[in-house]
């Protein structure tokens, strides 16, 4: 009987960072970030973010390799906009189409937001946009690829897997105005973290160019 040798794993190297957000499970590979997964919000699912890093890796603990992403984060968060120099591993992406939502969303700067559906219609799937909000929930490399950019058409901020008050801290440290006069329940979360923001659209935001189309 011939034995076939399953090819090895390549090695992810992983561990626990304090940043300004919070902590974060964060993985690297040697072709960049593969995982950021938030500890302390709402929508925290560490078991299925391990289980999915373990599939494609070899993982191995290595805080002092990882540090480097929560300091990055850190001076992102006080308003260095230049300070996110990592690369991005997608390996973890799970569909073609996620990709090219995730590759799309990447072309979007910082201080611009875009709504699920103007983010749908750059993928090339302009009636995606329920999709396009199930990608950005599974996004494993939150910051680098700034799902905290999309928001809801009617202007709140909507969803996001460290919490709402996460994504309005990442947004005011890019530059883009809240209104804090218009607060509302949001339709998930608990205590303090359950609010919403309202992003207040001047016209530097309204005529932000969409990100080019991306066809396949």
């Amino acid at each position: 009987m011939k034995i076939v040798r399953q090819p090895a794993k390549p090695i992810a190297r992983s561990g626990i960072v304090n940043s300004a957000v919070g902590r974060l499970l964060v993985a690297l590979s040697d072709r960049g970030i593969v995982l950021i997964q938030f500890l302390d919000g709402a929508w925290t699912d560490c078991a299925a973010a391990e289980a999915a890093l373990s599939q494609h890796f070899q993982v191995t603990e290595n805080a002092a390799a990882v540090a480097v992403v929560g300091a990055e984060i850190r001076r992102f968060a006080d308003g260095d906009l230049n300070a996110l120099t990592m690369p991005v591993d997608l390996t973890l992406v799970s569909s073609p189409f996620r990709l090219r939502v995730l590759e799309t969303l990447r072309g979007i700067s910082p201080g611009t937001v875009i709504s699920y559906q103007a983010l749908a219609a750059a993928a090339g799937a302009p009636r995606a946009s329920r999709a396009v909000g199930t990608t950005m929930a599974a996004n494993p490399v939150p910051i680098y690829v700034p799902c905290h950019r999309v928001i809801r058409a009617d202007g709140s901020i909507g969803n996001y897997g460290g919490g709402a008050l996460v994504k309005l801290k990442l947004l005011r440290a890019e530059g883009v105005r809240i209104d804090s006069d218009i607060w509302v329940c949001a339709d998930s979360g608990t205590g303090s973290d359950a609010i919403d923001g309202r992003v207040h659209f001047d016209r530097k935001l309204r005529d932000s160019p969409a990100p080019p189309r991306i066809t396949e």
